[in-house]
C-alpha cells in the first residue's frame, strides 16, 4: 500500500514537473510570418504627382509561399497603387513607397492633407492574405528625414 502510495506520488510530481517546464514554452508568443503598419506621415512627390508613403514590414522565409505586397492611396478622387518591396529574412523593414497618380500626367495630383493609404501582403500563388492594414496618414509636402 504505501509503495503505491509513493508509486503516485512520484507519478504526480513528474507530472507536475513536465507541466511546469512546458509553461514558458507555451507562453511564448509566436510572431505572425507577416505584418505590415501603414506609419502615420507620408510626403509629396514630384510636385503632388505621386506620394510617397511610409510602411514597416516584416515576413519570413515560408516554404511553399511566393511573398508580394502591395499599397494604396487615396485622396478624394486622386488615387493610386504601387507594390510593396518585401525583404521576407524575419526582420522589420522601414519602407518607402513612392505611389504616382493613377490618371494622366498633368489631369490630377495629391495635395498635403491627409490621405488613406492601405497596404496588404500575400502568397501570389493562392491569393491568402497574410497581413494588412489601412489607417489615414498626414501628408506633409515634405518629411524630415527622407529623401
Amino acid at each position: 500500500m504505501v509503495r503505491k502510495m509513493v508509486r503516485g506520488l512520484i507519478a504526480l510530481l513528474v507530472a507536475g514537473m513536465s507541466v511546469l517546464a512546458a509553461q514558458p514554452a507555451a507562453a511564448v508568443t509566436r510572431q505572425p510570418v507577416a505584418d505590415v503598419t501603414v506609419l502615420p506621415a507620408a510626403h509629396l512627390t514630384d510636385g503632388g504627382a505621386a506620394i510617397t508613403a511610409r510602411l514597416l514590414v516584416r515576413c519570413r522565409p515560408v516554404d511553399g509561399v511566393q511573398w508580394e505586397g502591395f499599397v494604396n492611396v487615396a485622396q478624394g478622387e486622386v488615387f493610386a497603387w504601387a507594390g510593396l518591396p518585401l525583404v521576407c529574412d524575419g526582420r522589420r523593414h522601414v519602407v518607402h513607397v513612392v505611389l504616382p497618380v493613377s490618371a494622366p500626367p498633368g489631369t490630377a495630383e495629391f495635395t498635403r492633407g491627409t490621405a488613406e493609404v492601405s497596404a496588404v501582403i500575400m502568397d501570389e500563388n493562392t491569393l491568402v492574405e497574410y497581413a494588412n492594414d489601412a489607417r489615414t496618414v498626414k501628408v506633409f509636402a515634405r518629411c524630415h528625414g527622407t529623401s
